[in-house]
């Protein structure tokens, strides 16, 4: 029988009746075409139980019967920090962020982002953003909920990070020099935080690199070719991926 998961916002406890939304009514019983008897696992980022349908009435009616043990499975603390690009990248990003492990996620305003950031844009995009995240999640088999941020302007996200002690990357292929990505990502066993920028399709200007390695960032190239920031920002949460469970504990 295949496992089916959803979220829901509110405290979850033993022996709760819970009742589905209408968008997740729809989706179990119109979609999966689920019956009466089904189980469910029911999650809301802190807990965890498996459930069973009890009525299908209207509304899919949930209850709560045993609590699911489980383990945070990611020893190293992921933030991706990425300049906002075109809505569809945008998304495709934010779920595989969110099936590879990343804890944070901060939209970037950059000198180069082209895309409209607007007060109303940000409004209508953040619960579009959200259900993708949660999606990702009921999907993937995970049980916390990546946190997303409020979008932040370039300057103000890389002044934050200062004195902070953790792993700072940035994906800057033009530069003279970069690191060396496998070498860097092979010290993860030393840390437990890494962040790391991506720039939009036209990449960082130069003063925000300047910016950036003021703040002790440091610019990193993954592949020999010139990367989309979508396929830039999969590849490098992939490396983390791999580099974390290989050298750090969960």
């Amino acid at each position: 029988m295949r496992k089916v998961r959803v979220y829901q916002q509110e405290h979850l406890y033993a022996g709760q009746v819970l009742i589905a939304t209408p968008a997740t009514s729809h989706h179990l019983l119109k979609v999966l075409r689920l019956k009466v008897g089904h189980p469910v696992e029911v999650f809301n980022g802190h807990l965890a139980f498996h459930s069973v349908i009890v009525a299908t009435h209207k509304c899919v009616h949930l209850e709560l019967r045993q609590s699911v043990q489980y383990q945070s499975a990611y020893g190293l603390s992921i933030h991706l920090a990425l300049a906002c690009i075109k809505p569809d990248p945008f998304d495709t990003v934010l779920q595989k962020a969110t099936e590879l492990g990343v804890q944070q996620i901060t939209p970037l305003c950059t000198e180069l982002t082209h895309m409209q950031v607007s007060a109303k844009k940000m409004r209508v995009r953040y619960p579009h953003w959200s259900k993708t995240i949660i999606h990702a999640c009921e999907q993937s088999g995970r049980y916390d909920i990546p946190h997303l941020h409020p979008l932040a302007y370039f300057s103000a996200f890389t002044e934050a990070y200062v004195h902070r002690p953790v792993l700072k990357l940035i994906c800057h292929p033009y530069r003279q020099h970069p690191q060396n990505v496998a070498d860097l990502l092979s010290a993860l066993h030393d840390q437990s935080e890494v962040v790391v920028l991506i720039g939009p399709e036209g990449g960082f200007s130069a003063r925000e690199v300047a910016i950036a390695m003021d703040a002790s960032f440091l610019p990193i190239q993954i592949a020999a070719n010139i990367l989309r920031a979508d396929t830039a920002a999969l590849a490098i949460m992939s490396l983390l991926g791999y580099y974390q469970h290989r050298f750090v504990p969960a």
